[in-house]
């Protein structure tokens, strides 16, 4: 086989593993999430063909065969094209960016700080929640880490126009200190959390 063949497959064959690899990783943002009906799908119906494809390249490859020049390059295609049907259905949501479900954005009642809850990644092993707060005179903007129990929501309700509500926020006794609270909304055990905005600080409440 002619060295400027040998580089083009070698070049291919590198690209396609690759798309094999990438695939694997974004659809399951690095293993952290299961694979929904689609990608089961694009599993099944690229991902899988594509490997044995491979497979079988290496080892006619292998085997030193070396069939007309324009098998090569229509196998080569082959390979091309569906390693960029890979590439192109890679979801990075959750894995190399965040993905961020948030409620409405609401104002507490001594109005001082606007607020909301924002889960991450959720349905995924690596999801965690936060509050965003931010202060109405001074708009400093700040992100509160909270330890919840994310693993028990198993759906979210967006209705479009309308206030959603996952949590309230309302202040306390002691300065800068606030009380969160859960809501129905988010179909879940009622939860309650200590804010403190200055230190940055959240404590669940038993």
């Amino acid at each position: 086989m002619p060295k400027w063949l040998m580089l083009m497959w070698a070049i291919v064959i590198i690209f396609c593993l690759f798309a094999l690899i990438w695939f694997m990783l974004g659809t399951t943002a690095n293993f952290q999430r299961d694979i929904d009906l689609i990608t089961t799908f694009l599993w099944v119906t690229v991902w899988t063909p594509t490997l044995l494809i491979l497979v079988a390249t290496l080892f006619i490859l292998s085997k030193g065969r070396n069939p007309i020049w324009i098998v090569h390059v229509l196998w080569m295609v082959l390979i091309i094209i569906l390693s960029v049907v890979l590439f192109r259905n890679v979801n990075t949501s959750g894995w190399l960016t965040e993905n961020i479900s948030r409620d409405s954005l609401k104002v507490t009642e001594d109005m001082k700080y606007e607020y909301r809850i924002e889960l991450i990644n959720i349905f995924q092993k690596n999801s965690h929640t936060r509050l965003y707060v931010k202060e109405v005179e001074t708009e400093e903007e700040k992100t509160i880490p909270i330890d919840f129990p994310t693993n028990q929501i198993h759906v979210l309700y967006f209705e479009q126009d309308k206030q959603i509500n996952w949590v309230y926020l309302k202040p306390a006794t002691a300065p800068d200190s606030y009380i969160l609270r859960t809501t129905e909304e988010l179909r879940i055990p009622e939860l309650k959390y200590e804010i403190n905005i200055a230190e940055g600080s959240s404590k669940k409440i038993e």
